[in-house]
């Protein structure tokens, strides 16, 4: 399967997306509604591409303007063909792919994003986890966004008295929803 980039620098280049158990990756439909939300506001962002997978979220970020993009991703096959991609597209050192646990990584991060997205795999258990280590370690800045991708017929995130949903939508078996933090103490 291969999967576009919708909009900027890299408009159009496709990416094949690996054979890997649990890899879903984000429709172009809900691409483009998250990014409508974002607007140009996505320029200049450091941002966390968590559960990267495909590498189409923190891609179409850095191809519209982001300046960083950190994205984690466990297994190993994926990674390595986000790499392979970095290196082929010329994508320079403004996105970085590493190959690890993002739960660890999480714990162990001394970061701040501007912009996370969360998209784990949906028969994952690690969204409410990973949420609460972000706002727990604080590292979502001050007006800070998480994205978090969701399955509408078992949706496996149970909401944060610290997130307030700003942005929802819904296609397929997929709801996207947008938050902002209310406060960090």
């Amino acid at each position: 399967m291969a999967i576009r980039i919708i909009a900027g620098q890299f408009k159009g280049r496709k990416i094949q997306v690996p054979d890997v158990q649990g890899l879903r990756p984000t429709p172009d439909r809900v691409r483009t509604t998250l990014f409508n939300w974002l607007q140009q506001s996505i320029y200049g962002l450091n941002c966390l591409d968590a559960f990267a997978g495909s590498g189409v979220l923190g891609l179409e970020a850095i191809s519209r303007g982001a300046q960083q993009v950190t994205a984690l991703e466990s297994d190993r096959v994926a990674a390595s063909a986000v790499n392979h991609l970095l290196e082929a597209w010329q994508v320079g050192p403004n996105y970085q792919m590493i190959q690890a646990n993002t739960l660890q990584w999480l714990t162990k991060c001394e970061q701040t994003f501007e912009l996370i997205f969360l998209d784990p795999p949906f028969e994952s258990q690690a969204l409410n986890e990973a949420v609460a280590i972000i706002l727990q370690r604080q590292l979502l800045t001050a007006n800070g966004l998480i994205y978090i991708e969701d399955s509408k017929s078992k949706p496996g995130f149970a909401g944060h008295p610290l997130l307030e949903s700003i942005k929802n939508t819904a296609a397929g078996d997929v709801t996207a929803r947008l938050y902002k933090i209310c406060m960090i103490d």
